[in-house]
């Protein structure tokens, strides 16, 4: 399963099963990064913000991510949140890689946020926290 297919999964069917949610419409997907056996290798997490992470179902698991400053990088697409594809990631990435001049990342994972609030049938918005990162001097 592709992962905007993956998303829209559990955005959609999957995530009215968590408890203490701090805001029901928005959708965290968080990345985090690892070295397995001399290969890069990405684990990507289908996420909600949580006031807690007490009475998940069984399923799932409760990951927390440090306080930090983080760079941002915001995508705005002409299209719902739901019909993000591969190719509009790649996109999203390549557009960030241009920038790897100014900064460095300090910790092995960022993370996505896309509000429904700021969504539309003929926009969307998507947030990249690259976290947490650090200027190169």
């Amino acid at each position: 399963m592709a992962v905007y297919q993956a998303g829209n999964e559990f955005y959609y069917r999957q995530r009215h099963r968590i408890q203490h949610q701090m805001n029901e419409r928005i959708y965290v997907g968080l990345t985090r990064y690892q070295w397995v056996n001399g290969q890069f290798a990405t684990t990507y997490l289908l996420s909600v913000q949580v006031l807690s992470g007490k009475d998940l179902p069984q399923d799932l698991t409760y990951d927390r991510i440090p306080r930090s400053k983080y760079v941002v990088f915001t995508y705005i697409g002409g299209f719902h949140a739901r019909n993000l594809t591969i190719k509009h990631l790649e996109q999203m990435w390549k557009c960030i890689e241009n920038r790897r001049d100014s900064y460095h990342q300090s910790q092995p994972f960022h993370f996505e946020v896309i509000n429904e609030d700021h969504v539309t049938e003929e926009y969307c918005e998507v947030e990249i926290y690259k976290l947490p990162e650090k200027k190169v001097e």
